[in-house]
C-alpha cells in the first residue's frame, strides 16, 4: 500500500474505534442503571474487543505511515 491509503485507513480506524468506543460507554451506563442482562453484557464486551481491534488497527497504519516497523502497533494497548 502506498502511503495515502495508509492515512485513509488510520483515520478511519481511529475514528471507527473512537465511535464504538462512544457507543460501548452509553450501553456500559444503560447496564448500570437499569440492571444487566445477558444480552446487554454481550454488547458491550462485543463493542469493547471491536473498538480495540480497530484501534490497534490504526496504530499499525499509523506506523506504516510513517514507514516504521508494524510492531508499534502494540500502542493500541
Amino acid at each position: 500500500m502506498d502511503r495515502d491509503n495508509y492515512r485513509k485507513n488510520r483515520n478511519f480506524g481511529l475514528w471507527l474505534g473512537v465511535g464504538f468506543l462512544v457507543v460501548y460507554y452509553v450501553v456500559f451506563i444503560e447496564g448500570l442503571i437499569t440492571g444487566w442482562d445477558l444480552g446487554l453484557a454481550m454488547a458491550a464486551s462485543l463493542l469493547g474487543v471491536a473498538a480495540q481491534g480497530s484501534i490497534i488497527c490504526a496504530c499499525y497504519c499509523w506506523a506504516k505511515y510513517k514507514n516504521r516497523d508494524g510492531l508499534l502497533a502494540l500502542w493500541g494497548f
